[in-house]
Parts: structure tokens; C-alpha cells; sequence
């Protein structure tokens, strides 16, 4: 029973939306077939218990039925019309949450039903509500256009000819939208084209933008500019202007932008310093650490009040990178809560385990390790990194050789890696080979020739790229 498109989304309701959806169904205008409720009052019984009984469907078509004989068939017919009801239901309960929407089907009705009276009232209302939202992101130039949309439509109701400012000011705001609209897709795209190797196409936005930006009153918006700013610093990355505009304009203007915005804009910004740390720009790691503590501080990386595993994992990471290990200690005690409990064990290990690392304790970190479940490649491909760094400084050879081949075939055949950390990767499992060899062939050469060979090497490690933990070669090279 647990198996039907019904009980799956069922599990997806808290217990408050539970009552309310039986509420829902009980409602005679809203559905008057028995079985249906039936079915439904059955659900609100048992629901609980589904975690741990799996209740069979014959159970509950007993229970729908009253023990009258009944068709398997007659009974998928109940499943499928209660589930129409409960899509509805969802929608429902968006829209009681949804003012905007609201306010703009009313007009709208009104309008449509000549009541002009009760349109201008509720027109005033929308325009109240247009006034208290807090930024002037994509959401509320959609909404300013809506309003002028309907305030145009009273107007040609009242007067039917004439010169209205509402047609011109729909128009300046669909310009605003279209404009932000268009440049948060190009950066999206631009985005899954470096990361994930896509093959979006967003000339025609560049044509888009041209056109815009001759229009300077919508150019001055500071989330445009923001957008603006955020596609060249994806799309034109060895431009370090780029960078440095954007994070002076997002210190002092990042209240313009709404938390989904910031969201966005500082996830393209840590990709941003990755690829920089990645080419050796290694002044980067402090950059994403501040990057970090902005985003906790003022909690725009949760979503529902979690961390995602990987989040947890980069900001990790980047303290460990500034050697702040009290910080990070603290952290991984303070924020794992923050961790959905299915993966929060797995996280903590193997975080735990990257810590042991950077602080020399390399025995520590390869048993850390033995707790930790490849649930996906980065989890994977970080772990065996880890580990492969702990070989290599306790000089364990066999190891060390055995890991770096298998690790490099795993990444050659897996096929959710982009082609990007493909490359970096492989490169980084390349030089760490020839660095260790190096080190092996160090008291079977004489000093000179040693050196000379060291040196071949860095100038290769420099030139390469992109190479994953680029700074680990460079710091055990020299």
C-alpha cells in the first residue's frame, strides 16, 4: 500500500496538513463520495504507523468497502480520484499562502464582473502589498506588472479611450523582469556550462542585454547590476575586476537582493574561487573561508534549517585550508545538527577524518575513514584523496601505487563527473605519482641531478591545469 503515487506523497504531509487535508475531504463542496472519505479517515488512522507496518492493500479496500465485495479495479478507481483530490488539495494550500495571487484572481474577477467599486478597493490593496515588499528582485517586478496589468484593465473599464500611466509603467516593469529574468537564466547557464560541461546557448541574451542596456533607468537597479556583474565574472573568469566589483557591490548593496537571490549569487561566487584555487590562486582559500562565515552568520545557506552534506563538507574544507582547526572543530560540533540524520553520521566521519589529516594525524584520519559510506563520487573521490595524502606521508608505497591506480580508473569511468573535475582530478592523481616516485628515487640520485628533476616537476605543476588540490603538490614538492 505504502508502493501507490496516494501514500507516497501521503508521507510527505506533516501532521498539521494531514488533519487538514481530512478536513478538505470531509467538505461536501469540496467532495461528497464516501468511499473517498472512508479511505481517507482509514489513512489518518494508520499513518503513523507506516514507518514500521507496512498495511497491505486488501486491508484498506476492506475497510473502504465496509467487507462488501468489491473489484481490485473499483478500488485503484478510489486510489486515483482521492489522489486528484489531494493534488488539489496541495495547490489549495499554496494558494491560502500565496496573498499575490490571490489579490490578482479577485481583481481580475472583479473587474471581469463589472464590480468596479470593489476592484478599485482591492486594487488599493494590491497596491499596498506591492509597496511592503522588501527588495525589488525578479518577484516583485512580476508583481508591480500584474498590478499595472489590472489598473490598465479598471481603466479601459472606466474610460475606455485615453492616456493611462499604468500602460507604461506595465511596460517599464516587464522590462525590469524580462531584463533580471534573462540574466539570472544566462548566469544559470553559463554556470552548468563550466560545471557540468552543458551546452546551453545564451547568445540571444547578450542581444537582449544591448537592447537593455541603452535604457538606463532599468540598468540602475542594483540587482540588475549584481546579475549583470555575476555573468562576467562566470563567463570572463580571468578577469579579476570582475571578482572585485562584485564583492564590493554585494558588501554594501547585498540587502537589495532577497535571500533565494544571495542564495544564487554567492553559490556562483564559491564556484568562482574553486576554479581560481584550482588554477593556484591559492589567496582564494581565504576568500571563500570569509565567504562562508557570511553565509552562516546570516543563515543563507540552509533551506529549511539543514545543511546539505556537501555545504557542511566546502565550508570544512576551507577552514581547514586557513588552518583555523579550533574553528573547525567547533563548527562540526555546532552545525551537525543542521544535517539530515540519514547522512549526518557519514558527514561527521568523514569531516572528522579530513581534520585528523591537516593536523598531521594521519593514522587517525585512515580510521576515521573505515566509517565512512561512498554514498556518491565526491564523497568517494575525497575519501580515497585522504587517504592517498595519508600513504604518501607515511611513506606506505604499496598502498600509496594501489590506491592512485584504482582511484584513477574509477574517476576515468565514472560518468557523473564533468569533464572539468575529470581533468583535475587525473591531473592531480598524475603529479602525486611522479612526486612520490621522486621521492623514492631521492637517495639513488645524486643531489644535483635530484634537484634538477624537482625543479622539471614544479615548472610542469605550474604550468598544468586544472589540477585539484594544486597546493598539497606544490607544498610536498618543495
Amino acid at each position: 500500500m505504502k508502493s501507490t503515487k496516494l501514500f507516497e506523497l501521503i508521507l510527505s504531509l506533516n501532521s498539521a496538513e494531514l488533519l487538514q487535508f481530512g478536513e478538505y475531504v470531509h467538505s461536501p463542496m469540496i467532495n461528497k463520495r464516501k468511499k473517498i472519505i472512508r479511505l481517507v479517515d482509514f489513512i489518518l488512522q494508520h499513518v503513523k504507523k507506516w514507518e514500521h507496518n507496512n498495511f497491505s492493500k486488501s486491508k484498506a479496500s476492506r475497510y473502504v468497502f465496509e467487507n462488501k465485495p468489491h473489484s481490485d479495479t473499483a478500488f485503484n478507481n478510489i486510489l486515483s480520484d482521492t489522489l486528484q483530490l489531494l493534488y488539489q488539495f496541495i495547490a489549495f494550500t499554496a494558494y491560502q499562502k500565496n496573498t499575490s495571487i490571490q489579490q490578482n484572481l479577485l481583481s481580475q474577477e472583479l473587474i471581469r464582473r463589472n464590480a468596479l467599486g470593489h476592484a478599485q478597493k482591492q486594487l488599493k490593496k494590491q497596491e499596498q502589498s506591492l509597496l511592503t515588499l522588501p527588495v525589488k528582485d525578479a518577484d516583485f517586478y512580476k508583481e508591480a506588472f500584474v498590478y499595472y496589468e489590472r489598473s490598465n484593465q479598471f481603466f479601459l473599464k472606466k474610460v475606455r479611450r485615453g492616456f493611462d500611466v499604468n500602460l507604461q509603467k506595465m511596460q517599464d516593469s516587464f522590462n525590469s523582469y524580462f531584463m533580471l529574468r534573462s540574466l539570472q537564466i544566462a548566469c544559470e547557464m553559463a554556470s552548468r556550462n563550466v560545471v557540468t560541461q552543458a551546452q546551453y546557448n545564451y547568445e540571444l541574451f547578450e542581444l537582449y542585454y544591448q537592447v537593455f542596456e541603452a535604457q538606463v533607468k532599468h540598468v540602475d537597479s542594483i540587482n540588475i547590476q549584481i546579475y549583470r556583474k555575476t555573468f562576467l565574472l562566470i563567463t570572463d573568469a580571468q578577469n579579476p575586476v570582475h571578482y572585485n566589483q562584485l564583492r564590493t557591490l554585494l558588501k554594501e548593496q547585498s540587502n537589495a537582493l532577497s535571500p533565494n537571490e544571495l542564495n544564487d549569487i554567492y553559490g556562483y561566487i564559491l564556484n568562482y574561487c574553486i576554479q581560481a584555487i584550482n588554477r593556484g590562486e591559492t589567496r582564494f582559500y581565504a576568500e571563500i573561508f570569509d565567504w562562508y562565515k557570511i553565509l552562516l552568520k546570516d543563515k543563507i545557506i540552509f533551506e529549511n534549517e539543514q545543511l546539505s552534506d556537501k555545504t557542511f563538507m566546502n565550508i570544512v574544507t576551507s577552514s581547514l585550508r586557513m588552518k583555523a582547526y579550533d574553528w573547525t572543530t567547533q563548527f562540526i560540533y555546532d552545525y551537525n545538527y543542521a544535517l539530515k540524520d540519514k547522512i549526518r553520521a557519514n558527514a561527521v566521519a568523514f569531516n572528522m577524518a579530513a581534520l585528523y589529516y591537516a593536523q598531521n594525524d594521519y593514522n587517525k584520519a585512515l580510521l576515521q575513514l573505515i566509517d565512512v559510506e561512498f554514498t556518491d563520487s565526491f564523497y568517494h573521490i575525497g575519501a580515497k584523496i585522504i587517504q592517498l595524502k595519508s600513504y604518501f606521508h607515511l611513506e606506505e608505497t604499496n598502498a600509496f601505487l594501489a590506491l592512485n591506480q584504482a582511484l584513477r580508473q574509477y574517476i576515468q569511468r565514472n560518468k557523473q563527473l564533468s569533464t572539468y573535475h575529470k581533468k583535475a582530478n587525473l591531473n592531480f592523481l598524475r603529479f602525486a605519482k611522479q612526486l612520490y616516485q621522486l621521492q623514492l628515487n631521492k637517495p639513488l640520485v645524486t643531489k644535483a641531478a635530484w634537484s634538477k628533476k624537482q625543479q622539471v616537476l614544479h615548472i610542469k605543476l605550474h604550468d598544468a591545469d586544472p589540477v585539484s588540490n594544486k597546493e598539497w603538490l606544490r607544498e610536498v614538492l618543495t
